[in-house]
């Protein structure tokens, strides 16, 4: 058996410990699974169309990567929920547009009588309507990670975003229900109630 070097200063790493003799470091990766291979380069088998064609890909764009395991014959993806909770905040809240790579969700819908294993520990996931009102079934391991279907995940990012616009509109009526104003035939000009002619004139000369 080949010895393990630490990470840091390259020095024999003792048997079954973390922490090099030598720089007193702990290093990141346990010497008990230095054998296995990373996430990125394991071979997983799709969860729905159960062919070994899953690889790692990055879904994200030039401002914000996406890093996820999807299948090249259904399209579908594992990701992290942590990380499926950020692509949905900021590409929902905080973009406008979705990354192209993000496919458009297809006609075929998942088989609702049978659970998907993880493609990782093969343990059955857990599933469930992600946040109710998105009506999006995932697939969820508590250990590793999501199973989305192509295109679920853009169907969350249009309704995290769906959802903004309805915020914003609710909270500009509350602020013209407030101030007493009301939207008036045209699209760029409100006007308060009950007011003269006067009152109209120096209010478009302001721009209210």
């Amino acid at each position: 058996m080949s010895s393990i070097h630490c990470k840091f200063c390259s020095s024999p790493l003792p048997l079954n410990s973390l922490i090099c003799t030598h720089c007193k470091q702990r290093n990141p990766i346990s010497p008990l699974y230095s054998n296995t291979k990373p996430l990125e380069e394991e071979s997983l088998v799709c969860v729905e169309c159960h062919t070994d064609t899953m690889h790692f890909v990055d879904l994200g764009d030039y401002v914000e990567s996406l890093s996820a395991k999807q299948c090249s014959k259904c399209s579908g993806i594992f990701i992290s929920f942590e990380l499926l909770e950020k692509a949905i905040m900021h590409y929902g809240l905080k973009r406008t547009k979705i990354p192209s790579k993000i496919g458009t969700p297809k006609e075929k819908k998942r088989n609702k009588d049978n659970l998907y294993p993880c493609p990782i520990c093969k343990r059955t996931m857990k599933r469930f309507v992600y946040k109710i009102s998105s009506s999006v079934i995932i697939d969820k391991c508590e250990a590793h990670g999501v199973w989305l279907n192509h295109g679920e995940l853009k169907t969350l990012i249009e309704w995290k975003q769906d959802f903004k616009r309805f915020k914003e509109k609710e909270k500009s009526e509350e602020l013209y229900q407030k101030y007493g104003l009301k939207k008036n035939k045209s699209k760029y000009t409100y006007q308060r109630e009950n007011s003269t002619r006067i009152d109209r004139f120096f209010e478009w000369l302001m721009g209210v």
